[in-house]
């Protein structure tokens, strides 16, 4: 049998802990993950597919998360994190969120694809939908345009995280 010399590693532990969680009824955590539906994909059976596609820790800090703490464990809602980013992931601030959604008119399912792309919980409710004509809003094309910038040099600068008022307003350096 041919071992992977990585049992002593955080990257195994943190997997064999995913799998204890969700696959053994026994374990005190079960009902939180196992016991709630939460899975495991087959291909994360074996630890050495789930460190190919995991990739090692980027740093101490991290630790293994679900992107969409609804949905099980596999390679598209994977990945590390650090405790400041899990603690935005909780189930209680997406219970939260929704009220959120619903209270700003914001589609749920909106703010929770800017989240799994990674942006912070303010800029996903509070960026305003573009060419939604409920919502009221400019295109982006159109805000760029009356602000005098190039629609690319404001996708650029929203996608780096940018404010849309701070996107809009700064200068191009030139």
């Amino acid at each position: 049998m041919t071992t992977h010399g990585q049992s002593k590693t955080t990257e195994y532990r943190a997997w064999h802990t995913m799998k204890q969680r969700c696959l053994n009824s026994n374990n005190p955590k079960w009902y939180n993950y196992g016991g709630r539906g939460i899975t495991v994909c087959k291909r994360w059976f074996m630890f050495e597919n789930f460190i190919e596609d995991m990739g090692p820790k980027p740093s101490p800090q991290h630790s293994l998360d679900r992107i969409d703490n609804e949905s099980g464990y596999r390679p598209d809602n994977c990945h590390w994190a650090t405790r400041n980013e899990q603690c935005q992931n909780s189930r209680a601030v997406y219970d939260s969120l929704a009220a959120k959604c619903r209270t700003r008119g914001i589609p749920y399912s909106t703010v929770k694809t800017r989240l799994r792309k990674g942006w912070t919980v303010h800029q996903a409710l509070n960026t305003p939908l573009f060419g939604n004509p409920h919502t009221l809003q400019k295109s982006q094309r159109q805000m760029a345009r009356d602000h005098g910038l190039a629609i690319g040099t404001l996708r650029k600068r929203l996608k780096k995280g940018w404010s849309l008022d701070k996107a809009l307003n700064t200068p191009v350096s030139r």
